[in-house]
């Protein structure tokens, strides 16, 4: 024999199990979704060091995007750096020191490791039929030269003392210059690494900005050089860039 509840009682119960379920506990609630290589982060480590950078002071910061709904200032007053915001998307750097308290702040729901770009370069003036579009010297640049244009490239840095990047007075093509890289100089409004130099500075010679690595460079001189210095025994104007008299912002 089976006992019957009034259904007003089975209803208050379960308003009362609902009630319950939507109070908030007491330990923070963690992000629905974290990147496993932050499970255990060890400097030094290659599968690590793909999203460890390194502060002014030498101090180690995991690079992260963030996604949620919690206040950047929030979290720049609990010691984040948070730089590009974008709706529920953040960039930041978390000292190491203080992963596990960032990935513990309520309203963050997803945590993914930000990591450095790799130099591919798999395209060239050729494959883009540019010679089609645009004649270069000694018959003289015309047509579609990128004249006015503005070309922004994020690489491994540039060579600015090489003749392709400036002008025949010899001053820069180059507008502004950021090196995400530098522990010394002035960041960019808004950001809080690397310096940034303008095309004043860059003539003064002041930037102190190298490409070791040469992949920047190269990528610059197929974007926008201008064939000057082609060297090596090749003609001048052999290899010219697809926007070989615009400006640009590295």
């Amino acid at each position: 024999m089976h006992a019957e509840f009034p259904r007003s009682r089975v209803i208050f119960a379960l308003a009362l199990c609902a009630a319950l379920a939507s109070l908030p506990s007491n330990g923070a609630a963690a992000p629905r979704s974290v990147h496993p290589a932050l499970s255990h982060v060890e400097p030094g480590a290659a599968l690590s060091e793909r999203f460890l950078s390194h502060g002014r002071s030498g101090e180690t910061f995991v690079e992260l995007i963030l996604e949620g709904d919690v206040a950047p200032g929030l979290l720049r007053a609990r010691g984040f750096e948070i730089n590009t915001v974008a709706g529920r998307w953040m960039t930041a750097r978390c000292p190491i020191g203080l992963l596990h308290a960032l990935l513990e702040v309520p309203g963050i729901d997803r945590v993914q490791i930000a990591e450095r770009c790799k130099p591919y370069l798999n395209q060239s003036i050729a494959d883009a039929h540019v010679a089609e579009l645009r004649t270069v010297p000694p018959a003289g640049f015309s047509g579609q030269t990128g004249l006015g244009a503005l070309v922004g490239i994020v690489d491994t840095g540039v060579d600015l003392a090489h003749s392709d990047f400036r002008l025949p007075d010899g001053r820069t093509r180059v507008l502004s210059l950021w090196d995400q890289t530098a522990v010394s100089g002035t960041p960019p409004s808004g950001f809080t690494y690397g310096a940034a130099w303008d095309s004043a500075a860059i003539n003064d010679g002041i930037t102190g900005e190298s490409d070791p690595d040469g992949h920047g460079t190269h990528v610059f001189g197929i974007a926008a050089g201008n064939g000057s210095a082609t060297g090596n025994g090749v003609p001048a104007y052999t290899y010219v860039g697809v926007s070989s008299r615009g400006g640009w912002a590295a």
